[in-house]
């Protein structure tokens, strides 16, 4: 296969995290104009990259736009439309995922003091970021930035207008 084809088959791979998603969701939310212009800006990568979601960030952004009263139809509608859009993937989490990404999430788990709080769906974030080819990682989580970035430099905590501004230009450097 000639290199040229070969670069414009080439994809970046992002996983969105629940606090991102759930910014983007909810107009309430501090953080939802920042998660909406991100948004814009993503789909004009559209066919260059794909978005992944773990099921787990599904299942935590709709307990957590419940919790703060959005109706559920309206919550399951929003969360529904974002997965049709064709650059989205739903990675569905089951058990023989757990057991494929055991050996891949070892060493982040191992790295926690012992007494540390397992953050699962922070984990399975990151397993599933590691799982597709070292993808970025879209947080709006400053806790998971801080706890997991020495073990995993691409997280972007994109709150922070100098990390989105470097993922970006991650993502351009990938593509």
């Amino acid at each position: 296969m000639e290199k040229g084809l070969y670069e414009a088959m080439k994809k970046c791979f992002i996983v969105e995290d629940s606090s991102f998603v759930v910014a983007l969701m909810n107009q309430a939310d501090s953080s939802h104009t920042k998660a909406l212009s991100i948004y814009r800006h993503l789909k004009q990568y559209s066919g260059q990259i794909r978005i992944i979601i773990p099921t787990t960030v599904i299942f935590e952004s709709l307990f957590a736009l419940i919790r703060i009263r959005i109706p559920v139809e309206v919550a399951q509608e929003k969360l529904w439309k974002l997965l049709m859009i064709s650059d989205i993937l739903n990675v569905t989490i089951i058990e023989t995922t757990a057991i494929r990404f055991g050996n891949k999430i070892e060493p982040l788990i191992t790295s926690l003091p012992s007494n540390a709080k397992l953050p699962a769906n922070d984990l399975i974030v990151l397993a599933t970021a590691i799982e597709y080819e070292n993808a970025l990682v879209l947080t709006f989580d400053k806790k998971m930035k801080t706890q997991f970035n020495s073990f995993y430099p691409d997280i972007y905590y994109c709150i922070d207008r100098t990390e989105e501004n470097n993922f970006f230009s991650r993502i351009d450097s990938e593509i």
